[in-house]
């Protein structure tokens, strides 16, 4: 989902570290984003402190990242949790998970 530059992708890990966290679809495109000292861990409910989380989701499993810049790609967000995905009108709405506190 592209939107004003940004982009919200939801897709299993590929491979995550405290640098970057790589996505991979169903097609075998691959996704790379940037960690920083900014981005937002959200396990369920909670606001975590690291990325460290993620090395327990499954492989299988997938996670929501959310950057503001389809270029530079830096996770802003990432959610343990899948978005809302309905169809209203013929057309798809994506709504993100609820953010984490």
């Amino acid at each position: 989902m592209t939107s004003q530059s940004g982009l919200a992708t939801y897709s299993p890990i590929k491979t995550v570290s405290g640098e970057t966290i790589q996505l991979k679809d169903d097609d075998g495109n691959v996704f790379t984003f940037t960690l920083t000292a900014d981005t937002v861990f959200c396990q369920g409910a909670t606001r975590v402190s690291d990325w460290t989380y993620l090395k327990k989701v499954l492989k299988k499993a997938s996670v929501t990242v959310l950057t503001n810049d389809f270029a530079d790609k830096k996770a802003l967000v990432i959610w343990d949790q899948a978005p809302k995905i309905s169809k209203v009108d013929r057309e798809i709405v994506f709504d993100l998970p609820p953010m984490c506190k």
